[in-house]
């Protein structure tokens, strides 16, 4: 008598039943891997000041991002006091800043690591390839390519939150309740809103206007200012006038809509897009501001956390300044987990 062995005769009846229905060579088909629109791009997460590789490099609170005409990122490394830069091989080094000494210090002009910072706050390139960044002081500070550190201009009042350039080379530095417009030649006028007055969400003229905390600023190519004032985006026209151009008073989270009927539960950073949309990021994600005020959500607003992957599963905790590459990647200091995202938009 001839045996067979067990598992001959499972395959022998599976295949009799039809249960068995891959052929022998059919290849397995192994399902696609979630894209990586979302990566860590500088920083190991670990508190620190180390230069290096942008993987082991670390960072205290990476507060505002700008790309040099050169295509080099700098980082305003806040409570470290460091202007940071990472190079295209992405080698982070340490560009200027003695490092954290003691707030309401008195910031030092100087060559490099010899100059000190009290708290920066943002920085923007200008059109003459030089870094400037303002803090919590009231001064607006000029860091050149080879690091060296100067006052460009002090500002009448106020504590300096975020800057910007406009097309034709003037500074706008927005403080506690205004905005100041800086020429090209370093003369400084106020913009819109008071200094010392009241706060609020008023609009109206660039006299009447008033703001609650405005802080990140945008330019875009027609002259407007985009302002991040909490959790409303304030539109202020080329003659001072404001607007409120999305968000509404009381919201508490993030909510798509149109116009004031989108909410913000708070808004950190601004940049604007190549086709003109106002990106912005808020504490766990990135949302679009399109020309006509229709709000989405573009990358994370799922819950705080630290989540490299596609668009829909990254999380974030508390995003802070964001800027575009030349290839329109967007980058944006991720201020809890100390590091730098490389978000790719689709």
């Amino acid at each position: 008598m001839r045996y067979v062995s067990v598992p001959l005769l499972a395959i022998a009846v599976l295949a009799l039943s039809g249960r068995c229905t891959r052929p022998v060579d059919e290849p397995i088909v192994t399902p696609p891997a979630e894209p990586r629109e979302v990566s860590t791009f500088a920083g190991s997460g670990k508190l620190g000041d180390r230069d290096g590789q942008a993987d082991s490099a670390q960072f205290c609170f990476p507060q505002a991002l700008a790309f040099s005409p050169t295509g080099t990122l700098y980082i305003a490394d806040n409570t470290n006091d460091l202007i940071r830069a990472v190079d295209v091989n992405q080698v982070v080094t340490t560009l200027a800043g003695a490092g954290y000494v003691r707030y309401h210090h008195d910031p030092v002009n100087g060559q490099g690591r010899k100059a000190s910072f009290n708290g920066l706050t943002d920085i923007a390139f200008g059109a003459d390839g030089n870094c400037y960044a303002v803090e919590y002081t009231s001064q607006v500070r000029k860091i050149t390519p080879d690091g060296q550190v100067s006052t460009f201009t002090v500002l009448p009042r106020g504590y300096g939150n975020g800057l910007t350039f406009d097309a034709s080379g003037n500074l706008y530095v927005s403080t506690t309740t205004c905005l100041y417009k800086i020429s090209p030649a370093g003369k400084v006028s106020l913009f819109s809103g008071q200094p010392g007055v009241p706060r609020g969400f008023r609009d109206g003229d660039a006299d009447s206007a008033r703001f609650v905390n405005p802080a990140s600023l945008a330019s875009d190519q027609r002259g407007n200012l985009y302002v991040a004032d909490m959790n409303l985006i304030r539109k202020v026209a080329p003659d001072g006038s404001v607007t409120t151009f999305a968000g509404y008073e009381k919201a508490v989270a993030d909510k798509d809509g149109v116009g004031t009927a989108a909410g913000f539960g708070f808004i950190n950073g601004l940049a604007i897009g190549a086709l003109g949309d106002l990106y912005v990021s808020t504490f766990d994600a990135i949302r679009k501001v399109t020309p006509d005020g229709v709000v989405t959500t573009v990358a994370g607003g799922v819950n705080l956390g630290y989540q490299d992957g596609s668009l829909a599963t990254a999380r974030f905790n508390q995003l802070n300044g964001i800027a575009f590459d030349r290839a329109g990647n967007l980058y944006a200091a991720d201020r809890f987990n100390r590091v730098v995202r490389k978000i790719v938009l689709r």
